[in-house]
C-alpha cells in the first residue's frame, strides 16, 4: 500500500479525532515513514493532519509569549478563531512560553503565523516609516 502523504494524513486525522492518539497508531506511522522512506516529511505531515483537523472544526493554536495568557487573552484567541474559521467546534490553545516574545503574542495557526507582539508592530512601523520617507 503506497499512501500520499496527504491521504495518510486524512487517515489520521481521523483516527485521531475519534479515538486519540495511541503507542499503537504511532508506531504504525513511524513503520510508514520508515517502510516508504519518507522520514522526513513527519513536519509536512503533522501540519497536513492540523489542516484536516481545522476543516472538521477542531483547531489547535499555539501561542507564544514572554508570560503566561490571562483568561481575557485566551478568550480574545478563540474569538479570532470563531471569526475566521468556519465550523470551529473545539479549539485548542497550546501555550508555549517564549521570553523572546516582546510584549504580546505569536500565534501559529494551520497554515498561517499572526504576530501580534509589540516587536513586529514596532518593526512594521519601520517599514511603514522608511518607505514614506523622501530622500532629497
Amino acid at each position: 500500500m503506497n499512501l500520499s502523504r496527504t491521504q495518510l494524513a486524512k487517515v489520521i486525522s481521523t483516527q485521531t479525532l475519534s479515538h486519540g492518539i495511541d503507542k499503537s497508531l504511532s508506531g504504525d506511522i513511524a513503520k510508514i515513514l520508515l517502510k516508504t522512506k519518507k522520514t522526513n516529511s513527519l513536519n509536512s505531515l503533522m501540519r497536513d493532519v492540523e489542516r484536516n483537523w481545522a476543516e472538521l472544526g477542531y483547531v489547535d493554536v499555539i501561542a507564544k509569549s514572554a508570560f503566561p495568557l490571562s483568561d481575557k487573552v485566551k478568550n480574545d484567541i478563540c474569538n479570532l478563531i470563531n471569526n475566521n474559521f468556519s465550523n470551529v467546534k473545539h479549539i485548542k490553545i497550546i501555550e508555549v512560553l517564549d521570553s523572546n516574545v516582546v510584549a504580546g503574542v505569536v500565534l501559529e495557526l494551520p497554515d498561517q503565523r499572526l504576530d501580534l507582539s509589540i516587536e513586529n508592530k514596532i518593526n512594521q512601523f519601520k517599514q511603514f516609516a522608511g518607505s514614506r520617507r523622501k530622500d532629497p
